[in-house]
């Protein structure tokens, strides 16, 4: 009988996410100055292959293994890590567009240096001589990307990838070049929740809200599919256009349902959230056209029911999302 040995633990893990060379070409040097180890959350990943799909009906009324087909990795999932400059910088970059002089510019489409290798170390604490794994994600993309702030916790960033190929492999495997034991992130200086305001017409009335939740999703539009002449792989694309979707939870204010009068009337606003990371770096999010929908007014027994709002950009002009990161 065989005992199970070196049980695992979650807690010395590392997620790593590094920028490829070019689509089809997985990173295999974790310590280059495009690769970075991010401070993770939550890493669910998916490893197992896809089912065999049934092809044809046996006669005696079901599958043999002569009616079942193979078919590719569907590589996705979502992965949590905590918002600091690195982890903004890394995921929107792939996310949102190319980053440069401290402004984040909309891409159109997926270019060639924005594909990602994540990569998913079991143990960061071993060296490469040991039997852990190492699982890895070729030419991924995220897709989606919300930032999540709930008070008193700081930012968490929810990617959601899709790629086109998982490469498990042994940290013993060779080929590999990883960041030096214990991998520690990159970066640890977090958003917090304490330094973050979200304020409409900040060159107008430039009103300020409070807040216990404020989310932005950003939903580039996944298309996806498997190619028979790209040798098997899932296939990943932008679909677009952008989505970019406001939510905060607040309480009922003068502030507030002068707000609610804005939304009756169908008024649009802009919408500006700033937030300063643990080393003073600011991210600066313009949201233009933005007509929110609200939450019923009221109570539920002593307590006041809380002020919802949620509302998406619309382009206004040229512009529609703008952000910063200096």
């Amino acid at each position: 009988m065989v005992v199970p040995v070196q049980v695992r633990t979650a807690q010395t893990s590392a997620f790593l996410a590094a920028f490829q060379a070019a689509r089809g070409t997985p990173v295999t040097d974790f310590t280059a100055a495009t690769s970075k180890v991010l401070r993770a959350r939550e890493t669910p990943i998916r490893v197992s292959q896809e089912p065999k799909v049934e092809r044809f009906m046996d006669a005696e009324g079901g599958p043999d293994e002569l009616g079942l087909l193979n078919v590719p990795d569907k590589p996705e999932g979502e992965v949590k890590v905590w918002g600091t400059p690195t982890s903004v910088e890394q995921l929107f970059k792939s996310n949102f567009g190319a980053y440069a002089a401290g402004v984040f510019t909309l891409a159109t489409g997926i270019s060639a240096t924005r594909w990602l290798t994540l990569g998913w170390v079991e143990d960061r604490q071993h060296s490469t001589a040991s039997t852990e794994k190492l699982v890895r994600f070729q030419d991924a993309w995220i897709h989606k990307l919300i930032l999540d702030w709930s008070k008193p916790r700081g930012l968490v960033l929810h990617g959601t990838y899709a790629a086109r190929r998982v490469l498990p492999a042994a940290l013993n495997a060779g080929g590999i070049t990883f960041p030096s034991v214990p991998m520690a992130p990159s970066d640890n200086n977090v958003f917090a929740s304490e330094r973050v305001t979200l304020v409409r017409d900040p060159t107008g009335a430039n009103v300020s809200y409070r807040f216990s939740a404020l989310k932005l999703t950003l939903d580039q539009g996944l298309g996806c599919d498997w190619d028979m002449s790209s040798g098997g792989y899932y296939e990943v694309y932008k679909k677009g256009p952008l989505t970019a979707t406001l939510e905060f939870i607040s309480d009922w204010s003068d502030e507030t349902w002068a707000l609610e009068e804005l939304t009756r009337a169908r008024t649009k606003a802009q919408y500006q959230i700033t937030a300063v990371s643990d080393d003073s770096k600011t991210l600066v999010i313009d949201l233009y056209g933005v007509t929110l929908k609200t939450s019923n007014a009221g109570n539920k027994g002593q307590e006041y029911l809380p002020f919802e709002a949620s509302g998406v950009a619309t382009r206004v002009g040229t512009d529609l999302v703008s952000i910063t990161l200096s």
